[in-house]
């Protein structure tokens, strides 16, 4: 009989496994077989991934993020800006490198000189070093959005209350639950957890007819929300695939809950309304801090590193959308 792992020792495996693959070819390298294994290129991009899936699962862990650092710029040092099949690996990379050395506070002088090749070898639009997204280029960014800029968010803000009856009638019957997000690396099953309505794969058609009817009806016709509306950036050719990931969850997060700072998906933004908002509940977007009010929505660019805490004693509810990014909505036919 299969058993799950416990989360640490989850994390703690791939931790293990990254390293192990850096110090192969750490041995490689220094016995003079780099050749017959891998060019420094794919050797960078070996960097790269074992560097992400560190700083994914740092978990607080300072050893493990200054791993993921190190990793990161042998990656960095092999940035391109004519490798376009890799163009956005190394826009990834560079978003990550920096944001971490900013969370383990390494000086200033070097956050800024990965900051300045990104925008030079890259030509990444990031305004300043705080303001490190992931998005691709030629569509717009700013961390936060303001509702109005997507008009049908009012309708739905203003019935939050049936919205909220709703989710509290789901969650007093005894055979109910949300459950894990399944994302261990950014927070603990206890921690975060979510209904979800709709995933890229489709509605849950059962969970809205029989028990969310009202934000399903609320939700469904919206462009955003449609992939078949989606157009994909012009901007990712050459690069790996992007395709639309719209979904619609309601979200806990415990009390006193962490959701580990991390970047989000390019060409979408997330429109997450308060329904049960206790004071002390924030998220960061960049280097912006925000807090939720019930009955309002908060918007947000996916691809900006974001991390939401509760400091408070009682767990905070929202519904979350994840939006097709506004430049990226194909013309809507209008025949008839």
């Amino acid at each position: 009989m299969q058993t799950t792992k416990p989360r640490t020792t989850w994390m703690m495996d791939t931790v293990e496994c990254s390293r192990s693959l850096m110090h192969f070819f750490d041995f490689a390298n220094a016995t003079g077989q780099m050749e017959r294994l891998q060019s420094p290129y794919s050797y960078a991009i070996l960097a790269c991934a074992s560097g992400e899936k560190l700083s994914d699962y740092a978990d607080g862990m300072a050893d493990r993020m200054k791993d993921a650092i190190t990793f990161m710029e042998i990656c960095a040092s092999e940035a391109r800006g004519d490798a376009e099949h890799y163009l956005n690996l190394h826009i990834r990379n560079y978003a990550r490198l920096i944001s971490g050395m900013q969370e383990m506070e390494y000086p200033a002088s070097q956050v800024t000189a990965h900051f300045e090749k990104a925008k030079r070898v890259l030509e990444v639009n990031w305004p300043d070093e705080n303001t490190i997204h992931i998005q691709a280029q030629g569509l717009r960014t700013r961390a936060f959005w303001e509702p109005s800029e997507i008009p049908w968010l009012a309708d739905v803000a203003s019935k939050w209350q049936e919205i909220r009856a709703e989710l509290e009638q789901f969650l007093a019957k005894p055979s109910h639950s949300m459950h894990s997000t399944g994302a261990v690396q950014l927070a603990s099953e206890q921690d975060w957890e979510t209904i979800l309505l709709l995933s890229p794969s489709g509605w849950n058609v059962d969970l809205c007819t029989q028990h969310f009817p009202i934000t399903c009806t609320l939700l469904l016709p919206q462009p955003e929300l449609n992939a078949r509306n989606f157009r994909a950036p012009d901007s990712t050719s050459g690069r790996k695939r992007v395709n639309a990931k719209a979904m619609v969850n309601l979200y806990r997060v415990a009390p006193g809950g962490h959701i580990h700072a991390h970047f989000g998906q390019v060409a979408h933004l997330v429109a997450s309304l308060g329904l049960r908002v206790p004071k002390g509940s924030s998220i960061r977007v960049g280097g912006e801090n925000r807090s939720w009010k019930e009955g309002e929505w908060l918007v947000f660019d996916d691809s900006f590193v974001h991390e939401v805490v509760n400091e408070a004693s009682e767990p905070r509810y929202v519904l979350a959308t994840r939006l097709i990014h506004p430049d990226c909505i194909a013309p809507q036919d209008s025949t008839t």
